[in-house]
């Protein structure tokens, strides 16, 4: 039965990766249709849309009482973010380049964004009140840089990509990534009672491995490409997403509660402190290393074996 489970929760990750795949090229092309420039497609319109599976699963999470899973979920996929997707694209490219100076600026209020929810948990309970607080952040985090949009007509534009067999292979793909996030859910809900594992353990690693697919294909392919800037304003727009969209919505619908602190106090640690680390490496070359790629994946590892090895001493 674990394997079935196992199985289901794998093919619907390869569905859910697919199907956020075609949504990137529409947003990629809308963001070249629009003018954008470059590091606001990256960390606003990609940042979303790889993020997507994220926000979807938290609010179907919230939806079938099992918020923690939303929690888990966001702290996992942001420290995969870090750890995994871009310390593979840095080892697959060969090291990435940062060309662009507001990385710094963006990276500096990513990180006080990602840490906003984490203060709001402090008492152990993220309410409805605190999820409306992160999504007017969130708007306001998007508000700021749309303002370095060119000036083009948007209007015209929107209506030349307004064709509808593009809509409707837009909203088919939304129904898809709705449906595969449920399945995800309803899977690796069974997967923790099998397994007598927290709800949280599974979203810090298992959910958060499937919905970061998304950003792991996206950042080592603009890494290939030599663009640093695409890379790193993917790994901080999902960042914000997943800490004050997803963890908003998710709050607003059905309050997060956390029964297991410890885990979560571990997860919280490991997420400063690759950041940080991250920050840092990027901070004095402007210049992502292989060997430092690989840093930053070790420090994953070892984020995976202390909060399983602190499970099995339980």
């Amino acid at each position: 039965m674990i394997v079935f489970y196992f199985l289901i929760f794998l093919f619907f990750s390869v569905v859910l990766v697919k199907t956020t795949g075609f949504l990137i090229k529409l947003i990629k092309h809308l963001g070249a249709s629009l003018g954008l420039k470059p590091f606001v497609v990256s960390s606003i319109l990609l940042g979303l849309v790889t993020s997507l599976p994220e926000v979807v699963v938290g609010v179907v999470s919230a939806l079938e009482g099992k918020s923690i899973l939303a929690l888990g979920n966001v702290l996992g996929s942001n420290i995969a973010d870090i750890g995994l997707a871009l310390g593979i694209a840095a080892i697959v490219s060969g090291g990435i380049v940062v060309t662009d100076s507001v990385v710094f600026k963006d990276a500096t209020v990513a990180f006080f964004l990602m840490l906003l929810p984490i203060f709001l948990l402090a008492d152990k309970n993220l309410s409805l009140i605190d999820g409306l607080i992160l999504i007017l952040v969130y708007i306001w985090y998007n508000l700021s840089i749309a303002k370095e949009r060119k000036d083009v007509d948007i209007k015209a534009e929107i209506q030349s990509l307004a064709l509808p067999k593009a809509l409707g292979q837009f909203f088919l793909a939304i129904f898809v990534i709705l449906f595969s996030a449920d399945i995800l859910v309803r899977s690796a809900t069974a997967l923790a009672e099998f397994l007598g594992v927290p709800l949280l353990l599974i979203g810090f690693f298992l959910v958060a491995i499937g919905t970061s697919l998304p950003e792991i294909v996206v950042e080592i392919e603009a890494a290939k490409e030599r663009k640093g800037t695409i890379v790193f304003g993917d790994l901080l727009g999902s960042i914000v997403v997943n800490s004050l969209l997803a963890l908003g919505l998710t709050a607003m619908i059905s309050p997060i509660k956390i029964s297991h602190f410890r885990e979560f106090l571990g997860a919280v640690f490991f997420l400063v402190f690759i950041f940080v680390t991250f920050f840092l490496l990027i901070r004095t070359k402007r210049r992502l290393e292989r060997w430092e790629g690989g840093v930053l994946i070790v420090i994953y590892l070892l984020f995976a074996i202390l909060e399983f090895s602190g499970v099995l001493q339980h």
